[in-house]
């Protein structure tokens, strides 16, 4: 989450070296921001602001920080999208099945098509 008066940049920035050990200077571009309603999940509703960047999967080393997160890997866009459309289903269904993604709305899905 974004911190009182810190901007959403400086944000992405500080959450990327915290939780996957990733210093990424200059290379996050916003692709958009997005309503997100996380009540189905036990939460409220918030904005969320999605960055983008470039890097090679290959030589980019994470270190995860443990306290959020558990595990990573690297996904091709057409699987990411697959696989956030079938979690979407679980949602609209009331059952989540595994915790391949992280749930995500209607709205935020849309924009990566």
């Amino acid at each position: 989450h974004i911190e009182s008066g810190a901007d959403s940049l400086a944000t992405a920035l500080r959450e990327l070296g915290e939780e996957l050990g990733v210093v990424l200077p200059g290379k996050l571009r916003r692709a958009f921001t997005c309503a997100e309603e996380f009540a189905p999940f036990g939460g409220g509703n918030a904005y969320a602001d999605v960055y983008l960047a470039a890097v090679d999967a290959d030589t980019l080393a994470l270190r995860l920080g443990g306290a959020e997160v558990t595990g990573v890997r690297w996904e091709g866009a057409e699987a990411l999208l697959s696989k956030l459309a079938a979690k979407l289903r679980e949602v609209q269904r009331g059952v989540l099945d595994g915790e391949d993604v992280v749930p995500r709305s209607e709205a935020y899905v849309a924009r990566f098509k």
